[in-house]
Formats: structure tokens, sequence, C-alpha cells
């Protein structure tokens, strides 16, 4: 059956993926029914932080999936850049002492067009001011595409859409 036959939906869920799920099939023109045991948000999404990232390692399918979703909180972004709820400040990694673990790292995440730096005790600040030098063993990685979204922030905008 085609979305475009659906004419009652019920979604199970008022969580991030409900409410969403929710919203994108009521735009498609479902009419949407959305049940949940308890209050929108009240479940695991209502005590997250979504960290927007695909740094490390990763099956390059999933990468793509991560990036995919990305992009689609880089577009809710742009739409309004005030919003305080969702943030693209860069995220840091550094393995401790294992210098030797941070620069393969490094190297995988360019191997594969991720947006990595490499960074040293002296050019943190460039980077992140808020941390200090001293913190790092060496070197660190800065992704500075990366950022968060604060979840229950995130289901009360898409309720408000609903």
């Amino acid at each position: 059956m085609a979305l475009e036959d659906l004419r009652r939906v019920v979604v199970l869920g008022g969580g991030a993926l409900g409410v969403s799920s929710a919203l994108h099939l009521a735009k498609r023109g479902a009419a949407v029914t959305l049940v949940t045991e308890a209050e929108l948000c009240s479940g695991a999404s209502g005590r997250s932080l979504s960290w927007l990232n695909s740094a490390g390692e990763r099956a390059l399918p999933y990468h793509a999936l991560r990036m995919a979703g990305i992009d689609r909180y880089r577009t809710l972004f742009a739409a309004d850049p005030t919003r305080d709820w969702l943030r693209f400040d860069g995220g840091l990694f550094w393995a401790g002492d294992d210098l030797s673990g941070t620069r393969a790292r490094h190297a995988y995440e360019k191997a594969h067009g991720y947006d990595s730096q490499l960074v040293t005790r002296s050019s943190l600040a460039q980077a992140d001011a808020q941390v200090e030098g001293a913190a790092l063993a060496q070197e660190a990685i800065f992704n500075p595409g990366e950022g968060w979204v604060s979840l229950p922030h995130l289901v009360a905008y898409l309720a408000q859409q609903l």
C-alpha cells in the first residue's frame, strides 16, 4: 500500500521518533492519532541529549546514515540559528596518552571525508577556547561539524508543528 493511500494512522510513542513520525505522516496527508502512555517525551527521549556526529570508525553505510541525519539537523538549525537547544559547536576527542590512537583515528576520519582536525595544546584555543590546553596529553581531534540536540526541546518543537 502506498503512503498516499493511507487515511488513518496510529503512531505509538510520544518520544522523538513517535512525534517526528506522526508529523511527517500528517504532512503527507494522513490523519494521525498519536498514542503515548504518559506525557510527551516522558520516556528515554525526555532524558536525552543527542550528540550529532559520526566520528571514529563506523561501517560506511552507517556513517552515511548518520551524516544524512546530521544534514537534516543542519537544515533545521539554518532555519533558526538562535535555537539554544540545537547547536553545532564542534566536538573534541583525545585518547589520553595514546598519541598513536589519536592520530590513527584522525587519519581514518580524514580518509572517509569526515571534517577532522588534529590540534595540539597550543592550537586548541583556536578550536575550543573553553578547554584548557593542559588537559590534553599532546594532541586531540577537533571535529568542527559536530553538534548536539536536546530531545525534549526537539519533541516540543515537533509537537507544536503537529
